[in-house]
């Protein structure tokens, strides 16, 4: 059986151990569970809203996952792009409003993390 060893390093890494359940921060196992209601306004539960603008807005990282280019930003904005210059749109029904700090990409799944420990996933379909 041929064993396949995968190294990556910085954000991507970061990404991977989110991805697989990872956690970085230890528990305290005799502690209580404590149920935490977020209000109807908390960015991290509401849909992110198509901006006719979202070009203007920041943004704080881009990805190659494959024939395009995605990037993210604030208030949730995830953008996607085949040509890489021009042509950019929003994509639709992104789970949160809050600010999307790093993707990354990884064979057709991208995924994207950042603020309210938000992690979101998405195949891009060729």
């Amino acid at each position: 059986m041929k064993q396949t060893t995968l190294r990556v390093g910085g954000i991507a890494a970061g990404l991977l151990a989110l991805v697989c359940g990872l956690g970085l921060r230890a528990q305290d196992e005799t502690a209580a569970p404590v149920a935490v209601v977020p209000s109807a306004d908390d960015p991290s539960i509401l849909e992110a809203e198509v901006m006719p603008r979202v070009m203007s807005s920041l943004i704080l990282d881009i990805v190659d996952a494959g024939d395009r280019a995605v990037a993210v930003g604030e208030r949730g904005h995830i953008l996607v792009s085949e040509t890489r210059r021009d042509g950019w749109r929003q994509i639709e029904h992104v789970p949160t409003r809050s600010t999307l700090t790093a993707v990354t990409a990884v064979g057709p799944r991208v995924f994207a993390v950042g603020h309210d420990s938000m992690c979101c996933g998405r195949t891009m379909v060729v």
